[in-house]
């Protein structure tokens, strides 16, 4: 069905379609584009704990379905997609909000800030609603499937520490350069060392031989 968004800065019609299991249409390059992705998000976020007893658990798949066929809607979550979550399980927009803010508060303390931001974050703040939504749509985006034995590569902490590995194999290379122009040096310096002596040797020979006469 058309509901229509009442933001004042939001002139358009969000479209709220009834959504076939387990398929997301996603507008893409002008076509659209189907993505298995509603089990990747149920996997997402049962990775931190949360699942069917939680109220927000099928808000938050509902909300991050409508936001992947509409991103505009994220512009206006209170207007274009709590009213469709209300009347889609028949609660109110002060339940809707409630409910999917305590499920984001207890994957934020249960690594989602780690996962979504890095280990290295500062932000310790959970996300707004619209944001977290917004954070597990650039997430199931990716063209890589998520399943629970590749979750890990979706995670910032994993990037984080890519990154890290990354730039201690490039040092490592750095300091082998290094030793090896230090061992070549110091073979040269052998070298000339031992030549020198037999120079030194090879005079004081002449020198005592020009004594003895």
């Amino acid at each position: 069905m058309l509901r229509k968004c009442q933001s004042k800065n939001v002139d358009r019609f969000c479209l709220i379609s009834r959504y076939e299991p387990y398929k997301i249409a996603i507008a893409e390059s002008g076509g659209f584009v189907m993505y298995e992705r509603r089990t990747e998000l149920e996997t997402l976020l049962r990775q931190f704990g949360v699942g069917e007893h939680y109220s927000g658990y099928k808000l938050c798949i509902r909300a991050v379905e409508i936001a992947l066929e509409h991103p505009e809607s994220l512009n206006s979550i209170t207007k274009c997609i709590y009213p469709e979550l209300a009347d889609f399980h028949h609660t109110s927009l002060k339940c809707v909000e409630r409910n999917l803010r305590t499920m984001i508060e207890k994957i934020w303390k249960s690594g989602g800030r780690e996962f979504f931001c890095g280990p290295d974050s500062d932000n310790q703040k959970r996300p707004s609603n619209s944001r977290f939504i917004e954070m597990l749509v650039q997430v199931l985006k990716s063209e890589t499937p998520i399943t629970e034995k590749n979750l890990c590569e979706f995670c910032a902490v994993t990037a984080h520490y890519k990154d890290r590995i990354a730039q201690m194999e490039s040092e490592a290379v750095k300091q082998q350069e290094t030793i090896d122009w230090m061992h070549d040096m110091i073979w040269d310096l052998l070298g000339e060392k031992k030549k020198y002596l037999a120079e030194i040797e090879e005079l004081q020979k002449q020198q005592k031989q020009s004594n003895d006469k």
